[in-house]
């Protein structure tokens, strides 16, 4: 904050002064007054001094007198004020010419102004100006505190910024989406931009050719705060100067809202983690079965306004590669990449159904869908229609983020939702066996693989894979060779030979020689249906047992 030199020309005795250049820019700030009587006192000057000088250290020294002026103007001093007829008759030419070029102020002012009587009044108006700016701080602080301790929320903020600054502004999330805002047309930040004027070391502004506000279609600027909470940056406070540019005492303003807005979210922040781990906590329960009393158990959710009294399908969403992402350095935070998921999943179900119930337990992202009375093969494909949009959405945010997802069986009363839970567990674990990474699959969906699951010794499946696929397992393993994937193929397209060369991009003649290869180790033959059936249960086993 600083007072324009036009207006300390304006205070006694400064009015006899004579500006001999730089009178195109007498707007510029003065923030302090000085007497320099040794030429090293450029180094400590911090900008916007103006300057009171005899030169008498430099009178006869045209080369120094240059070189002081330019020195004076790199360390953005406002202007220089020169006593003549003491020890130089006027200003030296030198020191004119060389401020002209940069359109530096100089002033002579006359031998009888003592330099004392020329400090005091700039001196003067400089603190009242302090102590307005303090009045200023404190009223703005006292105001943002009201609000604060009253729990108003961002909206109540920002109008009361809006008010104080008389420009728009928007409060934008960690990825950018709108909080809230003064207008209700806003304009768009995604935070791309690279040409970024810094106007202290957090705030900066950059510019934009449109704008939604209004009728406005012209370049303008924005100002950006960031908002740290807890050193974590949490948002975006953005300023769109569509009225003036941001004075010094609206930095001011600017500053108590930031704070003001870091403590909201920090607050918003505690509450919303308790109220997770609440919600967490209820559904660990339910898909654990610790239910002792089922009326309790729905008081105890009404709590947070979940209706438990009516019937569920069970949903579970999975990062498949969450961990290799972490590696990779393509996510900072694992508790944050899945709340992150969380919320995407939460604004497309919403767009379904309401009432839903949403938690999480380890990497798993657990969705108690409401039954709204519809048949389950109906709801099972609006689901599966969802979740795809989930994986698109998903996809956008996070680059190679994978999600698979498991669905259930219907639940219509409390205690069965740990087995509807466990179902879709099951249907996840296989489905991803079966179909790979980013699988939406529904334990109806499994077939005969349904059956297979309920056997959970693996040397009991093993007992089911006929000889003949072992020897072939054995045979591709040590010639890495390929004879179950073509076995696979040849009976995915029902024996047509032709088809499944096709499918393996490979040559007929290949493809009879293989089959050949395969009848001859595996001494199989596909034309016994029940030995054809063999066959393809086996190869579901070695599936499910990772076996290829």
């Amino acid at each position: 904050m600083g007072i324009p030199l036009k207006n300390i020309l304006r205070l006694e005795p400064l009015k006899q002064g004579l500006v001999v250049s730089g009178r195109n820019n007498l707007n510029q700030l003065v923030t302090g007054v000085t007497i320099m009587e040794a030429p090293d006192i450029v180094e400590w000057l911090s900008g916007g001094e103006l300057i009171l000088t005899s030169l008498y250290p430099i009178r006869q020294q045209p080369e120094k007198q240059k070189e002081l002026v330019e020195t004076l103007i790199n360390s953005g001093v406002a202007g220089l004020i020169i006593k003549t007829h003491r020890f130089i008759e006027k200003t030296p030419e030198q020191i004119i010419n060389t401020s002209r070029e940069y359109d530096f102020p100089i002033i002579e002012i006359p031998e009888e102004i003592r330099f004392v009587d020329a400090m005091y009044p700039i001196m003067a108006e400089l603190f009242n100006q302090q102590i307005v700016k303090l009045k200023f701080f404190k009223d703005v602080h006292n105001s943002f505190t009201e609000l604060a301790l009253k729990g108003k929320g961002f909206k109540a903020i920002l109008d009361s910024l809006g008010d104080k600054i008389n420009n728009s502004i928007m409060l934008y999330d960690y990825d950018h989406n709108l909080i809230a805002s003064t207008d209700k047309n806003v304009v768009k930040y995604d935070g791309k931009s690279e040409d970024r004027e810094f106007i202290n070391d957090t705030l900066y502004r950059v510019y934009t050719e449109h704008s939604a506000l209004g009728s406005l279609n012209r370049k303008i600027s924005l100002v950006v705060v960031p908002i740290k909470v807890v050193n974590h940056l949490k948002a975006y406070l953005l300023i769109v100067e569509i009225n003036n540019k941001l004075t010094e005492l609206d930095l001011i303003s600017l500053e108590q809202a930031r704070t003001v807005i870091s403590l909201e979210m920090a607050k918003q922040s505690a509450v919303s983690e308790v109220l997770q781990r609440f919600k967490n906590d209820i559904i660990n329960d339910l898909i654990t079965g610790r239910i002792d009393s089922e009326k309790y158990f729905c008081e105890r959710a009404k709590l947070i306004g979940w209706d438990l009294e009516q019937s569920f399908i069970t949903v579970i969403f999975e990062l498949d590669n969450i961990d290799k992402l972490y590696l990779r350095g393509q996510i900072k935070d694992n508790l944050r990449i899945k709340d992150k998921i969380a919320l995407i999943i939460s604004s497309v179900i919403k767009n379904s159904v309401d009432n839903f119930i949403i938690g999480s337990r380890s990497h798993s992202i657990i969705v108690l869908w409401p039954t709204e009375d519809r048949e389950e093969h109906e709801l099972i494909k609006t689901i599966k229609m969802v979740s795809r949009e989930v994986q698109k959405r998903v996809k956008k945010k996070i680059v190679k983020a994978v999600v698979s997802v498991g669905i259930g069986s219907i639940s219509s009363s409390l205690k069965q939702v740990a087995e509807a839970y466990q179902q879709a567990c099951q249907a996840l674990l296989f489905g991803r066996k079966i179909y790979g990474d980013g699988v939406i699959v529904a334990l109806a969906d499994l077939g005969i693989y349904r059956l297979l699951c309920k056997i959970n010794e693996k040397v009991a499946l093993e007992e089911y894979i006929p000889e003949s696929l072992w020897q072939l397992l054995e045979y591709d393993h040590k010639y890495n060779n390929n004879l179950l994937g073509t076995l696979e193929e040849f009976l995915k397209c029902n024996l047509n030979a032709s088809q499944a060369a096709k499918n393996l991009f490979i040559h007929y003649k290949t493809m009879r020689y293989r089959l050949e290869r395969i009848q001859k180790i595996g001494q199989i033959q596909l034309d016994n249906y029940e030995d054809k059936l063999v066959i393809e249960i086996g190869l579901k086993i070695l599936y499910l047992l990772n076996k290829i």
